[in-house]
């Protein structure tokens, strides 16, 4: 795919980029992985990692607070309370202080039968 620089020029898109449109190669709007992975059969020879679209450019992995969705390739935010998740923006991995993490959940307070560590 091409992005057009300027009146006259036409240029091609960075190669982690499905498609793009400007003012620079890496202004993705799809990333190269999001446009082959549905129909693609994956090939465990194939070392090239997965290009998750977030905020106009294709990464491998997401950023604190944002979650990889493994069906559309974009980078999505978590739930509120959560720092970090995964799967789903309410499957927490860890919460912001003064939350606890509890089965997966981001909680003001512990159930009767657990605790709260300190480390």
């Amino acid at each position: 795919m091409h992005y057009k620089e300027d009146e006259s020029n036409c240029h091609d898109c960075h190669e982690t980029c499905a498609e793009c449109e400007g003012p620079y190669e890496t202004d993705c709007i799809k990333c190269n992985r999001e446009t082959e992975g549905a129909d693609r059969e994956i090939d465990l020879l194939d070392l090239t990692p997965p290009r998750y679209h977030y905020e106009m450019t294709c990464i491998e992995m997401c950023i604190d607070l944002f979650y990889e969705d493994d069906t559309t390739w974009t980078c999505n935010r978590c739930s509120d309370d959560c720092f970090n998740c995964k799967n789903t923006a309410d499957d927490c991995t860890s919460c912001y202080n003064p939350l606890f993490l509890d089965n997966q959940r981001c909680v003001e307070e512990c159930n009767a039968t657990a605790f709260k560590a300190l480390y």
